[in-house]
């Protein structure tokens, strides 16, 4: 028990130094590995051996599966559920393969092992979603009709803000991981890119409608120079089929928080000025993603020009 203590401890801490996401990720990983351990001694899967390799599975399986599940947690509530059923597949597979081969178990036997353990964390998963996170989903949801009012404003919203420069627009309701959200695309006319903006329903409720939803472009000068900026992105990255934004604040050009040549580029200028991404990769990937270029704001031409184009470090 000792050895199988200390491999556990070097698991977790290993994982501890790899994982980016934070106590959470560690929480699920060990609750994981116990439940499991426990799933496996109540098999008959005793041997040191088998349960150090109940453990090392975890340890590399565990942390992508859960990372898989938060990325996807805007997916449609059936699309969600296949990929959490296929991702169990594929570990019960991977553990019995494992267990046959680490630990010389017969074939029936690492398969009614592997089942049996990943059935059981499953289940202790589903019991902590329904004692904790549906009700507190449940709690937040808003009610059908607050639902068609939302909608129906952030659509008149996106409207107001573009008039005749507007393609279409549909916002719908779902799920964010826990979070009621609402989830909008919309488009400009004779630009083949959408645009998508996602609101907690919570946050809308205190806060309304802001900058994420790229609709309030008042930091920019207004939608017409978020048009404008749309245009001239997709003339200099046509394969791109998203956009979003993010502002350049002053101090970062004056004081060098810009790499150079960047901040040299934008010195002297009016502005304002932007750093680009690609609108599906700042949704998905979030502080990874890599952003495409700066622009910034010709007031003479009036106009966007494409100052620098490539990654922004640190930005």
């Amino acid at each position: 028990m000792e050895e199988l203590s200390q491999w556990l401890f070097q698991s977790v801490v290993w994982f501890a130094i790899v994982a980016s996401r934070g106590s959470v990720f560690l929480l699920l990983l060990v609750l994981t590995v116990v439940v499991e351990l426990a799933a496996a001694w109540m098999v008959g899967v005793r041997d040191r051996r088998a349960q150090k390799a109940v453990i090392w599975v975890n340890v590399l399986t565990n942390p992508a599966v859960v990372w898989i599940l938060v990325v996807a947690g805007a997916l449609p509530g059936p699309l969600y559920w296949t990929l959490m059923g296929v991702l169990e597949i594929l570990v019960v597979v991977l553990e019995w393969r494992l267990l046959r081969w680490a630990v010389g178990l017969g074939s029936r036997r690492a398969a009614v092992s592997s089942v049996a353990m990943n059935a059981s964390s499953f289940a202790v998963g589903l019991v902590i979603i329904a004692a904790v996170a549906i009700p507190v989903g449940l709690d937040l949801q808003p009610s059908t009709k607050e639902r068609s009012s939302t909608i129906a404003s952030l659509e008149q919203r996106v409207k107001a803000a573009f008039g005749a420069e507007l393609g279409s627009v549909e916002v719908r309701y779902g799920m964010y991981q826990t979070y009621p959200t609402y989830f909008g695309t919309f488009s400009l006319k004779g630009i083949p890119m959408s645009f998508r903006f996602h609101l907690e329903a919570e946050n809308l409720h205190k806060f309304g409608v802001g900058d994420s939803a790229l609709v309030d472009n008042e930091a920019i000068g207004g939608p017409s120079r978020f048009v404008r900026l749309a245009r001239r992105f997709h003339a200099d990255f046509p394969t791109e089929a998203s956009m979003y934004y993010w502002l350049i604040m002053e101090w970062q050009i004056t004081g060098k928080a810009l790499p150079e040549p960047i901040a040299g580029l934008l010195e002297g200028r009016e502005g304002p000025s932007v750093v680009v991404y690609d609108g599906n990769s700042y949704w998905t990937d979030g502080p990874a993603a890599t952003s495409l270029g700066v622009y910034s704001w010709d007031p003479v031409r009036q106009d966007w020009d494409l100052v620098y184009r490539g990654a922004v470090p640190d930005f």
